[in-house]
């Protein structure tokens, strides 16, 4: 009997590993093609603002420089601020223009090189390089006081003038080595430079970290330090003395930092793995991924979204690959018992999805196959037509006899696919009735051959059984 044949189907356990196995060899396969173009992303973006940054710091300081030269300023000031500047310059441009090889391991290598570069430049052009401009910008301005007031007092009587150049001397004292006393003495110096750069080396890594929530407790600490640095007036080891308490306070209160930027490391490097995992997955289901889950500020809501959307998508995707292992494998057993496919569709609800393939019989009859992803296959003897016309007399009759001669090769089909791994379980097979008969309109198929009068195909020797 040969009416519709309805079944639970499944793979066999030996089978479902092997399925498995290469499923996650494709998932890794995509992660990996998904990362190199997230990191090529990443690269390019890094590669632009390193070139901002490089455009900044070219022009870095340029007019006071500039000033400074003009006023014929002591090099004391000046020399710091171009040779840091070029000495960061040059740092950039030695940097490669790109990895060796287009591969994970060397573009995570590369990104991570940039992104240190641009930490180190950024950290260094905002601070010291910073606290030098200042200094210099400070120390020009005073030079220039001094100069106005001089040619100021310079109009007035020359004993006066001279009085007042005799005060503009001790006040000019305090100003490292001023250009216009050529041969007076330098104080002597305690290096602020030293003090400075121990204080940015504990300070700026956390400064420009993006795992610290709330910095301005830093900051507070960092803008201290710089305006002792930018100080003309103190004593130069009072104020080296003031910079290095800052720092020991600084270190004796930093592992509150170092516990927050470990934990929020983790949950973003957590965070990106999952990322990528989920796109790779939705790839392979042709699904759009969600982008905001890369992008939002709550982490951890985003992990356990992530981990969720795997976790469904993973059994879609198995689903879906076992849905189309079964029909390829009812394909290639309808094609060794010597049907052939004439029409293909799929058929999407909201609750399922099948994939539906026609196998042509006699007088415009075919067998259906219907091979749904919750994990039923349905053999169904139909008419088909490419034009919707109503069901006659005489098709019902072809369709019932093509039901009949279905019949006795279905039972060759059931155990074909038995030898090749699929279980059918919860058989209900209706006899051959013109009750069932059905038009199957193919308009909205993928038809793959046209025929008018195909000659029923039958197996070789076909095992007979019973259908009760």
């Amino acid at each position: 009997m040969s009416g519709p044949k309805y079944s639970d189907f499944s793979v066999q356990e030996e089978q479902r590993r092997r399925q498995e196995a290469e499923r996650q060899r494709r998932i890794q396969e995509e992660r990996r093609r998904q990362e190199m173009n997230w990191l090529d992303h990443e690269i390019e973006q890094a590669h632009d603002e390193l070139s901002q940054l490089r455009r900044e710091l070219a022009i870095y300081a340029q007019s006071g420089l500039d000033q400074a030269k003009e006023m014929g300023l002591d090099a004391y000031y000046i020399e710091p601020v171009q040779h840091l500047r070029d000495q960061l310059l040059r740092q950039i441009d030695a940097f490669p223009g790109s990895y060796s090889v287009r591969d994970v391991d060397p573009m995570r290598s590369y990104l991570q090189g940039i992104g240190r570069l641009l930490s180190q430049t950024r950290q260094t052009m905002n601070g010291k390089l910073r606290l030098h401009s200042d200094r210099l910008t400070e120390y020009a301005k005073q030079v220039a006081y001094s100069r106005a007031e001089q040619e100021f007092l310079a109009a007035a009587s020359e004993l006066e003038v001279k009085r007042r150049q005799s005060l503009d001397l001790k006040r000019e004292s305090h100003i490292h080595t001023p250009v216009h006393f050529p041969g007076a003495p330098k104080p002597v110096e305690v290096n602020l430079d030293e003090a400075v750069a121990v204080f940015e080396a504990a300070v700026e890594p956390y400064l420009n970290s993006p795992f610290i929530e709330s910095k301005h407790e830093i900051y507070a600490l960092y803008d201290s330090v710089h305006a002792l640095f930018a100080s003309q007036q103190a004593d130069q080891a009072y104020l080296a003395s003031l910079i290095e308490s800052r720092t020991k306070a600084f270190l004796s209160t930093k592992k509150r930092y170092d516990v927050e930027i470990e934990r929020r490391q983790a949950q973003e490097e957590k965070r990106t793995e999952l990322y990528l995992t989920y796109t790779s997955v939705a790839a392979l289901l042709r699904l759009a991924p969600d982008e905001t889950l890369a992008q939002t500020a709550d982490t951890a809501t985003a992990i356990r979204t992530l981990e969720s959307q795997i976790t469904a998508l993973q059994e879609q995707l198995r689903k879906k690959e076992e849905q189309e292992y079964i029909a390829e494998t009812v394909n290639e057993v309808m094609r060794e018992l010597g049907y052939e496919i004439i029409a293909t569709d799929t058929i999407q609800t909201p609750k399922r999805n099948v994939l539906h393939n026609m196998y042509g019989l006699a007088d415009n009859t075919a067998v259906n196959v219907m091979t749904s992803d919750n994990g039923s296959i349905l053999f169904e003897v139909t008419g088909y037509s490419d034009e919707p016309r109503e069901l006659t007399s005489r098709d019902k009759l072809q369709i019932k006899e093509s039901m009949e001669l279905f019949c006795t090769n279905y039972s060759a089909v059931r155990e074909k696919l038995m030898e090749k791994g699929i279980v059918i379980a919860n058989e209900n097979l209706a006899p051959p009735d013109e009750k069932y008969a059905r038009i199957v309109d193919t308009r909205n198929k993928t038809v793959l051959k046209k025929t008018k009068d195909q000659t029923a195909r039958r197996p070789a020797e076909p095992k007979r059984m019973t259908l009760e």
